[in-house]
């Protein structure tokens, strides 16, 4: 999985820069971003701490954004919900973004056309290495849960599931909005 994180960091380095600065469908999907971590920041005080995208001229292939949220005690249970209802949160901003949409390579864009993580405050020294979960990330349809091990300084694998179970679960244990699932209180399960 730590493999997997740098990939995911390093994905985030090179999809994003494929656009000149004048670049319609780029100016598009960096708006919407933009607006939906500033939405986030206002209403659940998490900090934005990556955005870009793939795009083409006239093509937005793939977004990403990325959140640290204040809280080093989060069992796999709890950074579920957070994770897939702010990523539902982010799939809804996506496709009903009206400026945005006609640059979208496909409609209507899923978990497989973005790249989103969460981390947490591993060096807290609340955090427990091998039980609260130091960052969340999905790659192809797949979230994995990292934990920070204190004495090798390195992320470890926690647990993985695919999105479809994640969302399932979220949707039988938690209140949930499939059409507004950005208005759904984010706050500690």
């Amino acid at each position: 999985m730590n493999t997997i994180l740098v990939g995911f960091m390093c994905i985030i380095g090179l999809l994003f820069t494929s656009c000149s600065e004048k670049c319609p469908a780029g100016e598009a999907g960096y708006a919407l971003i933009q607006s939906y971590a500033k939405k986030i920041k206002e209403t659940e005080h998490w900090y934005c701490d990556g955005v870009g995208g793939g795009f083409d001229y006239d093509r937005i292939r793939v977004l990403g954004t990325g959140f640290e949220i204040d809280n080093p005690e989060v069992s796999v249970d709890e950074a579920r919900v957070f994770f897939v209802k702010a990523l539902e949160g982010f799939l809804d901003e996506i496709n009903n973004d009206l400026k945005a949409r006609p640059y979208l390579v496909h409609y209507p864009f899923t978990c497989d056309d973005v790249r989103f993580g969460i981390s947490f405050p591993f060096n807290s020294p609340l955090f427990i290495s091998d039980v609260n979960v130091a960052s969340v990330t999905i790659i192809n349809g797949k979230i994995y849960y990292d934990s920070y091990n204190k004495a090798t300084g390195k992320l470890i694998d926690l647990y993985e599931e695919d999105y479809s179970e994640a969302l399932k679960i979220v949707k039988e244990t938690q209140t949930f909005s499939s059409e507004h699932p950005q208005s759904l209180c984010f706050s500690h399960p």
